[in-house]
């Protein structure tokens, strides 16, 4: 899969319809979980594109 990097060097996935690049802030641990707070460094989105969606356990496209 084609990618490039990111301004914090994390991959953003050429075919994506967005990204979001962060740096990691803090983390909370919440039970099972780990709610990770970050700071915004690039952010960019398609101007076209079908989502993919995940919704009572499928996967599917939303159409308009």
């Amino acid at each position: 899969m084609a990618y490039t990097a990111g301004r914090t060097g994390a991959p953003i996935l050429d075919d994506a319809l967005a990204f979001v690049d962060c740096e990691t802030i803090d983390e909370h641990y919440a039970g099972d979980h780990i709610i990770v707070v970050g700071r915004v460094i690039e952010l960019g989105y398609a101007s076209e594109g079908r989502p993919l969606l995940f919704y009572r356990g499928g996967y599917g496209r939303f159409d308009v």
